[in-house]
């Protein structure tokens, strides 16, 4: 299907064929706008860095939703973008409270104390 619309202008070329020229070629001149801003669309979007896996969390928000107990390597328990991710901090903040993250280490993620919030 996305081929298809990669193929627009000269799809449209059949129209040119088939109806008259006095509605073909404004017919024909939005299908080659529209296609150019697809394409623009395309190329903008192709170009943006890739933003998945750890990498993606740095800058973001966090919530801790629970300490951990002292036999693990991370100190909490955060949700940051719907997913779960253990975090260590270098101060101790209370439960339920909102961070950024403004550093990520392989497996694990530290976190900068941020605004108390309420849990929800």
């Amino acid at each position: 299907m996305c081929h298809l619309l990669l193929l627009m202008p000269v799809i449209g070329l059949s129209v040119v064929w088939v109806t008259p020229l006095s509605f073909a070629i404004p017919f024909y001149i939005v299908i080659a706008l529209m296609s150019a801003l697809l394409y623009w669309l395309m190329a903008k979007s192709m170009r943006k860095p890739i933003e998945t896996g750890v990498d993606s969390l740095i800058g973001t928000e966090a919530e801790v939703l629970s300490k951990l107990s002292p036999g693990h390597r991370a100190q909490y328990l955060v949700r940051s973008r719907g997913e779960l991710w253990t975090a260590g901090c270098a101060q101790c903040p209370p439960c339920f409270h909102s961070s950024s993250l403004p550093e990520v280490k392989p497996l694990e993620c530290e976190e900068k104390r941020g605004e108390v919030t309420s849990p929800a």
